[in-house]
């Protein structure tokens, strides 16, 4: 009967290692080793589950117990291999050297084997060819480890063999859809690096995939808002590329290149805008025909405001305030379309220039308080909204709102004036 105990402890205790409940792991082995205190292999686990415990001193005084009891234990070798990673990355290669000449297909279900365990530490030390062949080796005799593919497909992909490495992302990602919440160090790597691959390939819309999920586990990656926004230019949506630099930009103020991007990304927006205009004065020259007020301007540029095309929009609010510079809720109208261009200063110039016309316009305050938002002005952001809000709830009247209610019939009415 207490054999069947230990043995009940033993198998429980590994699978707690594995499913990360090291202090159950350690109840259980230690139960085993009061049943049989001379099972070499239990003080080995027990030691591996004490690391994971941070007592390092109770570590090593079972791997010693363990080796006194069964010397040349692969089991101790491989478990301090793992350790030494942390630390010394010749020595635990040393370590998995000896375990693959003691017992070259050692192998511990759960938790790899030798192969794969050196051929990180290749990975670690630069030398690519020889951790490719590790792993290969370590995935021939234990197939069954999701994170060993997606440890190959890292490796490959630095072997430009990127076809090679999105199937194996691709087969981690099958094996373990949950492998996020195991290793979630890693696993938006998966995606970020499968992205890219797929990118370079062509395979842009797998590319954007990738990124979005990526960004769906760790949204706070700048780099993965810029890989996506390069993958969108390429597909020629440049607004969304516009936006998405200018996420990356929002959370890392310095990167210079998502900033060199989105200026880019705007010059090629302004040029489609104007070829696009060309073609329309030909086909539908209603929509750019010369009207004889502000209003009318701004009225028809609130209609692409509402489209999401901003250069038309600014175009006809600068051409409103043109007619009449003192016209408030054009440049507040104007400076919302360069807010959606990411042009914050520009968009906070516009609210400025508004609010000097009109210090109660609310719409004013608050587009303002946005723009400083987007500058990193908090506090400024913040009294803005605030000012925004109060007037707005003192007197909604504070000045004509149907100058930014777009009204379909006045701009048609205006065409036929002309």
């Amino acid at each position: 009967m207490s054999e069947i105990e230990e043995l009940n402890y033993y198998n429980s205790g590994i699978e707690n290692i594995w499913n990360n409940h090291p202090k159950k792991a350690l109840n259980d082995l230690n139960k085993v080793i009061e049943l049989n205190p001379i099972f070499g292999n239990a003080y080995s686990y027990r030691g591996w589950c004490k690391h994971l415990l941070n007592d390092t001193k109770g570590a090593f005084e079972d791997f010693n117990k363990s080796d006194q009891l069964n010397p040349n234990n692969p089991f101790n070798m491989f478990f301090v291999g793992i350790i030494y990673m942390d630390a010394d990355l010749e020595k635990a290669k040393d370590f998995f050297d000896q375990v693959i000449q003691l017992e070259p297909n050692f192998n511990i279900e759960k938790g790899g084997n030798a192969y794969i365990m050196r051929g990180k530490v290749k990975t670690y030390q630069g030398d690519i060819k020889g951790a490719i062949e590790d792993l290969n080796k370590g995935i021939e005799i234990n197939p069954n480890i999701a994170e060993f593919y997606a440890d190959r497909g890292l490796v490959k992909e630095g072997l430009h063999d990127l076809q090679g490495s999105i199937d194996d992302f691709t087969k981690a990602i099958e094996m373990d859809p949950n492998l996020a919440n195991k290793c979630p160090d890693i696993f938006p790597d998966i995606y970020i690096n499968r992205g890219i691959s797929k990118g370079i390939l062509k395979d842009l819309k797998g590319a954007i995939d990738d990124f979005t999920k990526a960004i769906e586990i760790d949204p706070n990656i700048a780099p993965v808002y810029s890989h996506r926004g390069m993958a969108k230019a390429m597909s020629k949506d440049i607004q969304g590329a516009i936006d998405d630099f200018s996420k990356a930009i929002e959370i890392d103020p310095n990167d210079s290149d998502s900033q060199k991007n989105r200026s880019e990304a705007v010059c090629i927006l302004k040029e489609q805008y104007e070829q696009n205009k060309s073609f329309q004065v030909k086909t539908c020259p209603e929509l750019y025909i010369t009207l004889k007020d502000a209003y009318s301007y701004s009225n028809r540029g609130l209609g692409k405001l509402m489209s999401f095309e901003y250069i038309g929009a600014m175009d006809d609010f600068s051409k409103a305030i043109e007619i009449d510079s003192n016209y408030a809720s054009a440049y507040y109208l104007r400076g919302s379309a360069k807010y959606g261009l990411c042009d914050y200063q520009g968009a906070l110039d516009d609210c400025n220039k508004a609010i000097d016309i009109n210090p109660k316009h609310y719409l004013s305050y608050q587009k303002r308080g946005e723009s400083k938002q987007k500058l990193g002005d908090k506090i400024g952001s913040n009294e803005d909204i605030k000012i925004g809000k109060e007037i707005e709830s003192k007197d909604k009247n504070a000045f004509d709102t149907k100058e930014i209610t777009f009204d379909y019939t006045k701009v048609v009415a205006t065409y036929k004036k002309d």
